[in-house]
């Protein structure tokens, strides 16, 4: 297999690869701030429960990076190897772990969020908005994990570009949306976590 990362200059074909992956990274963030600029003009105590929400979802989101990296360096070395079939067996594998994953965290979020939110603490009027949009944005994690490991997948094949424009829907259709389940449909902050819950599932 020709692989231009083989021979010759490697600084352009391993820039191909690496904006894209930077550029799919910055997306995820976008999620987030789109959400605090939308959630902030709900009020104050709104933007204090996204924030609350938020570290405790990173740390979910986090613990499906391992299953997605293990994926995308599986099927990274396959591809390299030229074998098309092992790669595919670490991407079915991958896929699959990142369903019984994203279903756990989807169960989890029955009680960790109250769990969770007191431990941490604060008043009821902040509380209590975030425990909504934990229980929402948890039960997305169903959809959210495949969809991490399909896009590292993409990214260890060697197809950046294909990895980030599925990376791209989310973050659109999440901008689309805010507003609308926000404040349209006058759902406030559970809104924002219906949002990217269904920007996953159209990503995925």
């Amino acid at each position: 297999m020709s692989n231009p990362l083989l021979r010759g200059r490697v600084v352009s074909p391993l820039m191909k690869l690496a904006l894209p992956f930077l550029a799919g990274n910055i997306f995820g963030i976008v999620v987030l701030a789109v959400d605090r600029i939308w959630v902030g003009h709900v009020g104050t105590e709104a933007l204090a429960a996204l924030g609350m929400a938020h570290s405790v979802l990173m740390i979910c989101v986090n613990s499906i990076l391992g299953p997605a990296i293990g994926t995308l360096s599986g099927v990274a070395q396959a591809m390299g190897a030229g074998n098309r079939d092992r790669a595919a067996r670490f991407f079915t594998q991958g896929m699959f772990i990142g369903l019984i994953l994203g279903f756990l965290l989807c169960l989890s979020g029955l009680f960790l969020p109250r769990v969770m939110m007191e431990f941490m603490g604060g008043d009821s009027t902040v509380t209590q908005p975030a425990i909504d949009y934990l229980q929402i944005s948890m039960m997305g994690l169903i959809l959210h994990a495949p969809l991490f490991v399909l896009t590292f997948a993409i990214q260890g094949a060697g197809d950046a570009k294909t990895a980030l424009k599925v990376q791209l829907v989310a973050p659109l259709v999440n901008a689309v949306l805010d507003p609308i389940l926000i404040f349209s449909l006058d759902w406030g902050l559970q809104g924002a976590a219906w949002s990217t819950v269904i920007a996953n599932a159209i990503a995925l």
